[in-house]
Parts: C-alpha cells; sequence; structure tokens
C-alpha cells in the first residue's frame, strides 16, 4: 500500500514540469524499448531524474529499469481510460525531470491519442529499410491527422535503429525523411552491448565506452532537456 507519504512526494502527469517524450512507431521490431534504455541511461548519466512509464504490456524497458540504479518506472495501461481518468491516476515524484513513455505496437488510433495527450515531443525509432520507410509514411499520415496531434503540434524527430556499418540504406531513409523536413538526430548502432545491459539491468551509457554516444547527446539536446 502507498504511505502518505509516498502520496505527497508525487503529483500527476497533467501537472508535472517534467520533460515528456513519448516514444512511437506502430511497426514492431523497431528498438523502441531499446531506444527507451538508451535515452533513459543518458539523462541519467547527465544527472536528471528519469521516470520511465511503459504502457506496452510487454514490459521490456519496465523490466530494465526496475534494475537500474537511480531510474524510477512503471508499467501503466491507458487503454480504455478517459484523459482525465489517466490525469488522475499516472502520478511520477515531484522531483521528475524527464518522463520517456514506451509504447507498443500495433497500437489503435483511440490509443495513440491517449498516447499524445501528455507529450512534449515525439521520437520515432526506425529501421532505415526500405520496407520501414515505406510503413512510417503510413504511420505518418495518421499520426498528423490526430486531433490531439493538430493541438498540441509536438515536435516530432526520426532516430536510425539497429543499424550496421555497412548498412546500404541510409540514402533512401535521409532523402525521404529530408523531404518531409523531419530531423534525424542520429544512428543506433546493432551493438551486443545493449542486449547486455538489458540483462543485467546497467546504465548504458555508465557501464560501456563510446555507446553512440554522440547520438545521446543530439538527443538530449533535442528535447532541452533540464534538470530541477
Amino acid at each position: 500500500m502507498t504511505s502518505f507519504r509516498q502520496r505527497l512526494s508525487k503529483t500527476s502527469i497533467s501537472v508535472s514540469s517534467a520533460k515528456k517524450v513519448l516514444v512511437l512507431n506502430r511497426k514492431g521490431g523497431a528498438g523502441k524499448s531499446t531506444f527507451v534504455m538508451g535515452l533513459a541511461s543518458a539523462a541519467a548519466a547527465y544527472g536528471a531524474s528519469v521516470n520511465v512509464i511503459d504502457f506496452d504490456i510487454q514490459g521490456s524497458s519496465s523490466f530494465w529499469a526496475k534494475r537500474c540504479k537511480g531510474i524510477h518506472t512503471q508499467q501503466y495501461n491507458p487503454a480504455r481510460r478517459t484523459f482525465s481518468e489517466i490525469s488522475q491516476t499516472l502520478q511520477i515524484e515531484k522531483n521528475t525531470d524527464l518522463v520517456i513513455f514506451d509504447t507498443p505496437s500495433n497500437f489503435q488510433e483511440l490509443d495513440l491519442e491517449r498516447y499524445l495527450r501528455f507529450s512534449d515531443a515525439i521520437i520515432i525509432p526506425m529501421q532505415p529499410s526500405p520496407i520501414d520507410v515505406h510503413s512510417i509514411l503510413n504511420f505518418l499520415k495518421v499520426l498528423i491527422a490526430s486531433p490531439t496531434y493538430r493541438q498540441k503540434k509536438q515536435p516530432i524527430s526520426f532516430v536510425a535503429t539497429r543499424c550496421h556499418h555497412n548498412d546500404n540504406h541510409f540514402p533512401l531513409f535521409n532523402r525521404v525523411l529530408g523531404k518531409m523536413k523531419y530531423p534525424i538526430l542520429g544512428v543506433m548502432n546493432d551493438d551486443k552491448r545493449y542486449q547486455t545491459a538489458f540483462e543485467l539491468g546497467l546504465n548504458m551509457l555508465k557501464s560501456f565506452d563510446n555507446l553512440d554516444n554522440a547520438l545521446w547527446e543530439t538527443v538530449l539536446a533535442e528535447i532541452e532537456l533540464k534538470k530541477q
């Protein structure tokens, strides 16, 4: 049972001053949860207070975060809840600097509205393959047509995931997203150390040297993370 003191230390997601980043892609296998873990690691290494909110029933990011020192987390299912219900029941620590929402694949459009409601920025991890580029074009149409997105107009940016040094798909990826003028924040390499960090519950940036450090510096700058 939550103690009275614990309740006093928390606040509603709707009134928190924390930066709230939505990690989103309706296609499975895009590397969303691994990206969430990397971003949480980078922000925590920077000294920020981080809360990972896992909307995915698989719970991969929350499973990792529960074992990673210095990162708060919770699993939360927003399905079939009104905005008011989410505001009342989704609570985070008052001193939180960054909230990262991890989302499932194959979600419905009504769920998209719930995900967007409490977010300040949208980051879309995706593999740079032609199949993934085609898929994201269709998803972007749905996202931009969302009533909540049309109201809030959160900035959208992209990260290329599960990349190899000899990957030849980048010209198409860069050309298509470049035409739409969405920023590409960088490349997340298909590095086995991400899986090791997940298995052991480690902060990915504190535990390993040069694990896509340039990417994480760019992402933190893009979301304008500030410590309280």
